[in-house]
């Protein structure tokens, strides 16, 4: 998304070509008026008020006074996927590519090359007042530029991922950096503050980062966008608040697609009436801060069930509950009266006779009292959608735990005419009852930390694994790709890469359909699935229709074998494409990559390789496999 200064607003597709809107007209700019490619990825408006516009498969071209400028490899830009377009304080315009930076010479790109600078995606880019620029990248972390000098920032200094998404230098001078997944990253006077979504953040993919004239940042992600005021980040940044309040609108709120552009910029824009304008998946979101719907009311809450000392099955919660003396733990279940709602739920609880102030529980819908003494209880609870307004208490439950006999006050009484024996009698009972207890909650620690081990496990596989395919994730991927380069690297064995990428896919979606599209896409992950053959051999999805596969040990001619052989498997599925030029079915266009690791610092050069033989096997028709 681009607001020019002229009041035109520009917007990228991936395959749509160049949007022109002014007032109520669309026109679209593509192939056939100049520009290298109908897939467009960024876009930058430079103070002489040109036009600059990136692809994804084509380089990038400048519009100025009615012609184009067409720039490429040939011009000396590192790739042919333009990411990020950036003009600084001296007019230097950079380009931020799949195989690192370019700077612009007024004829031609230079590639980055000097020491610390970015070698793979950059993502996003910022300059600072004082002209420090900022380099946000897909794996590398955050890279400095101050003084003609690089340095980079990752995860030993503070960063919360190496994997940056997106940039935004406040109004105040703070840089704020968004990452792929675990929050947000606040850098101000050189240090980092992070902010997560267990801190109160709404969703911690942060693609995109607007700030309107009313202090609240704006953050888009893959389930909607959010909201939260600067002056609460920056308290809990600063250590000033133990919460972040943030509004979220995702799967519940009038939007016909949640998921929005990231990965580039710019991801968004403001427009001259203050208004945020959001791409989507399936269009423009157009958000006016000044007319935002009213806050939800905060919904009721219900008092589910009632166990007693682990006890499986528990009561219902939805009377008065009395306990035969001694120390009882008790876990109470409870929940929100909303569907539409359920995951924006925050809740808080009061038990009275133990807690005098309302407790935060976060998302839990149940809390657990260890060892409650005898007395008279009454517990409550509350529920907020934003963190600000809560529900009114809903019916208390009542709970007695009855004392024991030599709890009471006649037996304080008896007891003190009582002779030495029966005091130390007394005295052993109760130490006899207490490691009795002791027993009996030391296994039930053991026992629910056995079932936390087992659900961190559960969820740790889950983290490396693409869901709609089955096949390993991006993150997966970069993990082992990085284990086998050292392993070969100490072995001196070669390490092969294939990469795959589904033949006008984008068309098979736009005619059949996403959930066809998802069907096709799991369909093509079998076909990865059954050639990776042997234990060291990893399929994963890359990114949209790409996917992957490392094979360690084969050489050129045993990789490009498989590679066909992926080809053929994939044609062979017959899946109808109704679209494609290459072919009456859906196919695979394949690069494959070979080399004999020897440092990591080269390993990108794989990736690269790879890339480019792809990029030759569509260049030269699809459907076929290059090297």
């Amino acid at each position: 998304m681009l607001h020019a200064r002229d009041g035109v607003t520009w917007l990228a597709t991936a395959g749509g070509g160049l949007n022109r809107i002014e007032g109520n007209t669309v026109t679209t700019l593509g192939k056939k008026q100049g520009l290298p490619s109908d897939e467009i990825s960024s876009l930058l408006e430079t103070r002489d008020g040109a036009l600059w516009v990136g692809s994804y498969t084509a380089g990038a071209a400048r519009l100025a006074r009615g012609r184009v400028a067409v720039y490429g490899a040939a011009q000396g830009l590192p790739s042919a996927e333009v990411r990020v377009l950036f003009q600084d304080r001296r007019g230097t315009v950079w380009a931020g590519t799949q195989s690192g930076l370019a700077r612009f010479t007024g004829a031609g790109f230079v590639p980055v090359r000097e020491a610390g600078a970015p070698t793979g995606s950059v993502a996003a880019i910022a300059e600072e007042r004082d002209g420090t620029l900022w380099f946000g990248t897909a794996g590398e972390g955050l890279a400095r530029y101050r003084g003609g000098v690089f340095k980079t920032l990752g995860t030993a200094d503070g960063l919360l991922s190496n994997w940056i998404m997106s940039l935004h230098l406040d109004s105040a001078g703070s840089l704020w950096i968004g990452s792929n997944g675990d929050g947000l990253n606040r850098l101000r006077d050189g240090r980092l503050s992070s902010i997560r979504p267990a801190d109160g953040l709404w969703d911690g993919t942060c693609l995109g980062i607007l700030e309107d004239g009313a202090g609240q940042l704006w953050v888009t992600s893959n389930r909607g966008f959010f909201r939260a005021a600067l002056s609460d980040l920056n308290a809990f940044a600063d250590g000033r608040a133990g919460k972040v309040a943030s509004t979220g609108y995702g799967p519940g709120d009038a939007m016909r697609s949640t998921t929005f552009a990231g990965g580039l910029q710019p991801a968004g824009a403001l427009d001259q009436a203050g208004r945020l304008l959001l791409p989507s998946t399936r269009g423009l979101v157009i958000v006016d801060p000044r007319r935002l719907p009213p806050a939800e009311r905060p919904p009721g809450t219900r008092l589910e069930r009632v166990l007693v000392n682990g006890g499986g099955g528990g009561r219902p919660a939805t009377a008065g509950l009395t306990l035969p003396p001694g120390a009882a733990t008790v876990a109470i279940q409870y929940s929100a009266v909303t569907l539409l709602d359920a995951e924006r739920v925050r809740f808080r609880y009061q038990m009275e006779g133990l807690t005098r102030d309302w407790i935060d529980a976060g998302m839990n819908r149940e809390v657990s009292f260890p060892a409650l003494s005898h007395g008279v209880y009454r517990f409550r609870v509350r529920a907020s959608l934003d963190g600000k307004r809560w529900s009114e208490p809903g019916p208390a439950l009542a709970i007695v735990i009855q004392p024991f006999f030599y709890e009471t006050a006649w037996f304080a009484v008896l007891l003190a005419g009582a002779t030495l024996a029966v005091l130390l009698g007394l005295f052993r009972l109760r130490l006899h009852r207490l490691r009795l207890r002791q027993v009996r909650m030391e296994r039930l620690v053991a026992q629910k930390t056995e079932a936390l081990r087992q659900a961190n496990e559960h969820l740790s596989r889950l983290s490396f694994l693409d869901g709609p395919t089955g096949l390993a994730n991006r993150r997966r991927f970069d993990e082992v790709l990085r284990e086998e380069w050292s392993r070969a690297c100490r072995a001196g064995t070669p390490l092969a890469l294939i990469i795959a990428d589904i033949d006008y896919f984008k068309r098979y979606n736009d005619a059949l359909g996403h959930p066809e599209g998802d069907r096709c896409l799991a369909a093509v992950a079998g076909v990865l699935i059954s050639h990776a053959r042997r234990a060291a051999d990893l399929a994963a999805r890359y990114g949209g229709e790409e996917f992957v596969m490392l094979i360690p040990g084969v050489d050129q001619a045993a990789a490009l074998l498989v590679a066909e052989s992926l080809r053929a498997a994939c044609e062979a599925l017959a899946i109808a494409h109704p679209d494609s030029p290459a072919a009456p079915v859906v196919t695979l266009s394949l690069g494959v990559a070979v080399c004999l690791p020897s440092n990591e610092a080269a390993m990108p050069s794989l990736l690269r390789d790879a890339d480019a033989a792809l990029y030759r096997a569509k260049h030269e028709g699809r459907n076929r496999v290059r090297g």
